[in-house]
């Protein structure tokens, strides 16, 4: 297909082990063609693929320079080549298209798919770098925005462990707290939508039922906090167990 009408790239780049022959990755057609002609099987898996959302608060410098410290990090350094693409980066969901080669490569060209690149323990790994490396990136330019990579019921979980165990060592403060933030975090995570269907009404009602429940759980962990910073806060009594 052919991509060259589009106007919307804002910046592109293809990170490859040292050992990589030059000729192979010249542009992403020579690279995906050559791995499409190395493939037999007519349901044969070419690439590994993924998005990545990047912080907002990042100036554009420090969003491509933390996605491709990341992918020479997390794949190029264990011999995958990265075929990175960036989006939208002026506005409020700057994104990149990450597309991984699953072939070892050598200086002769591609070799055979390493399998052990499909572990799934190898996506937490990835998640977890890719959240420690965005704060490590937020903190140097004073944000106070983090990423937890975990989904919101296991963060919701921990917040309540907290509570419960604050509670029963008698830190009140502590355990409201924990109870605040397990507040803010009972919510749905948002739904993925796809850049074609974005702008559609069905996607955009969608999007805006979701941000308007986040904002309704925000509001009430925003009154629970209130309530007990305030005068009667040492007669709340808080029961994660029914929580």
């Amino acid at each position: 297909y052919d991509y060259s009408h589009r106007s919307d790239l804002f910046h592109h780049a293809i990170l490859a082990p040292l050992n990589t022959p030059p000729n192979l990755i010249e542009n992403s057609a020579v690279l995906w063609n050559e791995i499409e002609q190395l493939e037999k099987r007519k349901d044969a898996q070419l690439s590994r693929y993924f998005d990545i959302a990047i912080p907002a608060e990042l100036d554009n410098d420090a969003k491509i320079a933390l996605v491709k410290n990341y992918c020479k990090r997390n794949f190029v350094s264990q011999g995958m080549v990265a075929d990175v693409s960036f989006h939208d980066l002026n506005s409020h969901n700057p994104h990149a298209h990450v597309m991984l080669t699953l072939r070892e490569i050598t200086t002769d060209g591609f070799g055979k798919k390493n399998r052990s690149w499909n572990e799934h323990s190898l996506m937490d790994e990835w998640r977890s770098s890719w959240a420690f490396m965005s704060n490590h990136a937020l903190m140097s330019i004073g944000s106070e925005s983090r990423i937890d990579h975990r989904s919101l019921e296991t963060q919701k979980q921990e917040a309540l462990v907290i509570a419960e165990t604050a509670k029963a060592e008698g830190k009140e403060q502590e355990a409201n707290i924990a109870m605040a933030k397990a507040i803010e975090l009972s919510r749905p995570a948002m739904t993925r939508i796809n850049r074609k269907s974005w702008h559609s009404k069905r996607s955009q009602d969608l999007r805006l039922a979701e941000q308007q429940e986040a904002a309704n759980v925000k509001q009430r962990a925003s009154d629970f906090r209130q309530l007990f910073n305030s005068n009667i806060g040492n007669y709340i009594t808080v029961n994660p167990d029914s929580f």
